[in-house]
């Protein structure tokens, strides 16, 4: 069985796809000390799917979910590259068991490194160990944005939150809602079903949301 994804993409990778044959994720453009432990945290559980390019990082993309397929609107100016007034919409499909499927909102906590709860009870039992350790959420954000912070901790205390931090991030592979993300090693031509162009004067600015207070706030 195969699904139908999307993907947003540079002029430019756009036009590697053409070139060779497939599209795979350029290391270069990947900031390490921003996403690198998420980003690896995805790798990870990538391991049994096929990587036939010798890719580093996965590309990203929308899955089919009902009626939805395409990112928030909000989302789409990210993805335009410094100077550029073009990025490019790619519709593909790919076989069910080359994509890592996750919960687009769920994995914002990946990028706090902050924990996933299954329901608000579980979450103040969470927050009461954090307390009771003395970690805040500055102690949690460091360690996976070392872009902004110098260094972590790495006391047995905080350890041992954070391996439960880890485990609970598990949950965005299960009970996921509307939005639904992809992740994959390769795009090939042959996958490709239609490409699109859009330009950034068509894209409006709006308000960033906050998931992780929107997925909170729905658990009460």
């Amino acid at each position: 069985m195969c699904m139908k994804l999307i993907t947003i993409q540079t002029k430019k990778a756009y036009e590697d796809l053409l070139k060779n044959g497939y599209l795979i994720a350029n290391s270069q453009y990947i900031n390490r000390l921003k996403y690198g432990v998420p980003y690896q945290y995805i790798v990870d559980n990538m391991q049994h799917i096929e990587n036939p390019h010798k890719a580093e990082f996965p590309l990203w993309a929308w899955v089919r979910y009902g009626g939805f397929l395409s990112p928030p609107k909000n989302k789409l100016l990210g993805f335009f590259a410094k100077d550029e007034d073009e990025i490019v919409r790619i519709t593909f499909e790919k076989p069910d068991n080359q994509v890592l499927v996750s919960d687009y909102v769920k994995y914002h906590f990946l990028l706090t490194n902050e924990y996933l709860p299954h329901s608000f009870a579980d979450l103040k039992k969470f927050e009461k160990q954090l307390q009771d350790a003395n970690i805040s959420k500055d102690d949690l954000l460091a360690y996976v944005r070392r872009d902004k912070f110098e260094t972590y901790r790495k006391d047995k205390k905080f350890e041992e939150i954070n391996k439960i931090i880890q485990k609970s991030h598990d949950n965005i592979f299960s009970d996921m809602g509307t939005f639904r993300q992809g992740t994959i090693w390769s795009i090939e031509k042959s996958e490709v079903k239609k490409v699109e162009i859009i330009c950034r004067k068509d894209c409006t600015k709006k308000a960033s949301v906050d998931y992780r207070k929107q997925y909170i706030k729905n658990l009460k």
